[in-house]
């Protein structure tokens, strides 16, 4: 049984990997960020494809990470809850208005 293992920033995320000695594969070269998915008895990351002018979805992210990369686009980030980010909203995909308020429920 794999641990749920949180998508983010591929180091972070491969030092999880190697600590726990799970084996992982990569969809090409891993970039900074990434989807963790459980592919068996492993998991596989998938570059997470970012743009700079369309709100990411950040859902499955850990905190940090999550309010990393939304803040860094000019978001304003709020924060409902405790744990990985289950919900956000302002939808994925949305251009990107700089100061606008993105709530984050965590769960």
């Amino acid at each position: 049984n794999l641990p749920t293992i949180k998508k983010g920033h591929y180091n972070h995320t491969e030092k999880v990997v190697k600590t726990l000695r799970i084996p992982a594969k990569a969809d090409g070269v891993p970039e900074q960020w990434v989807n963790v998915q459980k592919d068996g008895d492993q998991v596989s990351y998938n570059n997470m494809q970012i743009r700079h002018d369309l709100v990411p979805s950040v859902v499955g992210m850990g905190l940090r990470d999550a309010i990393y990369v939304l803040e860094g686009m000019g978001l304003q980030v709020r924060i409902l809850g405790r744990g990985a980010v289950v919900s956000q909203s302002v939808s994925a995909g949305t251009k990107i208005q700089k100061g606008q308020e993105i709530v984050l429920q965590l769960g």
